[in-house]
């Protein structure tokens, strides 16, 4: 598994296609600008199953709410 903190959700999801995994994308604000992973479900560098579902968490790095 990748880390994909401090990835947009457009580069996350290419790494992680790149790597057969899918991405469930959660957090708020997700269309703003400046919106990066900062949290995981499966830690980076853990080995999973080909498809195997990976929750990031994303945040506007621009606001003061998480």
């Amino acid at each position: 598994v990748p880390d994909f903190t401090g990835l947009t959700i457009s580069e996350a999801n290419s790494v992680a296609a790149s790597v057969n995994l899918n991405l469930e994308v959660s957090g708020n604000n997700l269309s703003a600008p400046n919106v990066v992973a900062y949290r995981q479900t499966v830690n980076a560098d853990t080995e999973v199953e080909v498809g195997t579902v990976i929750t990031v968490a994303f945040k506007n790095t621009t606001s003061v709410l998480d």
